[in-house]
C-alpha cells in the first residue's frame, strides 16, 4: 500500500502534502500543529515543496536502478 501523504521539515519549516492538499506549519512557535501558515509565507511553501518534488524524483529513479 502507497500513501500519498509526504512531509519535509526544513528548520522551523514543516508541510505536509496529503494528495492535493498542503499545510505549512512553523513548528516552532505551533508544535501542536494547529495554524497552517500556507496563505502567509507561499515562498516558503513552494521552496518546500520543490525539495520535496526532487526528493521524490531521487527516490523514483533510485527504486528504478536497482530493479532487475
Amino acid at each position: 500500500v502507497k500513501s500519498s501523504a509526504r512531509a519535509i521539515v526544513r528548520g522551523r519549516w514543516k508541510l505536509l502534502v496529503t494528495g492535493t492538499k498542503r499545510e505549512l506549519y512553523d513548528v516552532l512557535v505551533d508544535r501542536k500543529e494547529e495554524r497552517d501558515r500556507l496563505a502567509d509565507e507561499p515562498a516558503i511553501a513552494a521552496e518546500l515543496q520543490a525539495l520535496l518534488d526532487e526528493r521524490a524524483r531521487v527516490d523514483e529513479v533510485s527504486a528504478l536502478v536497482g530493479w532487475q
